[in-house]
């Protein structure tokens, strides 16, 4: 992943209802992934608060998903931590589509350490897998997404934003059901603010409309 994916004028990106101060909070937040290698600063990174409904972004635990297995070539069932994909509004259960429902989009999420642990079985070596750290939580790799762990940005869990599955949005939003004292158990892990936000959505646009592609795309001619 080249290290200048960011745009360079923020100012036209950035929402509207955001005050002057968020924007240049924001502007500066995203200023580090430009070319260069900055350490990047996890510390402003999740709301801490939650909200009645599931947001894009969100990390939720125990989704179902299909697994395929390599040595028997088919499909099993399993559960997963995954990170929603889908535009808020797409999954809002106040939007009712009636012809055009919409379900979403989750990318599994893995635990750092548990991800490298899988690569060490394959034999990776201690070095390369430093450098591979590096390059994860700095964003470099195109479909892995490093999302920090609250306490502690030097930990956290990856998205794979290359293994992509569908969720029913209702069943989903089933999950926002609030218990006897009015607390919503939603399973949510996490909650990202206007810097995760945008770092997400920079990365899974980088990791899925890449331009230019390096491919002509012109007509050819085709002889007979």
């Amino acid at each position: 992943m080249n290290d200048d994916f960011i745009l360079s004028d923020w100012g036209n990106l950035l929402p509207d209802y955001l005050t002057s101060t968020a924007k240049t909070r924001l502007t500066e937040s995203l200023s580090q992934f430009k070319k260069g290698g900055l350490t990047i600063n996890y510390d402003n990174f999740y709301l801490n608060y939650e909200h009645t409904h599931f947001l894009q972004g969100d990390v939720i635990e125990d989704i179902r998903l299909p697994i395929w297995d390599e040595k028997n070539k088919q499909y099993s069932l399993s559960y997963t931590m995954a990170v929603i994909l889908s535009n808020t509004c797409d999954i809002s259960g106040e939007n009712i589509r009636g012809n055009n429902k919409k379900q979403c989009l989750f990318a599994p999420v893995v635990r750092l350490d548990d991800y490298f642990n899988g690569l060490r079985e394959k034999g990776i070596t201690e070095e390369s897998l430093t450098q591979f750290a590096n390059e994860i939580k700095h964003q470099k790799i195109s479909n892995l997404i490093f999302l920090p762990d609250k306490s502690n940005p030097d930990t956290g869990i990856v998205a794979l934003l290359d293994q992509v599955f569908w969720f029913p949005t209702e069943e989903l939003n089933s999950y926002l059901n609030p218990d006897e004292s009015g607390n919503f158990d939603t399973g949510r892990v996490t909650t990202m603010n206007h810097f995760g936000h945008y770092l997400f959505i920079l990365k899974l646009s980088f990791h899925l409309c890449r331009l230019p592609e390096e491919e002509d795309r012109s007509p050819q001619t085709v002889v007979a």
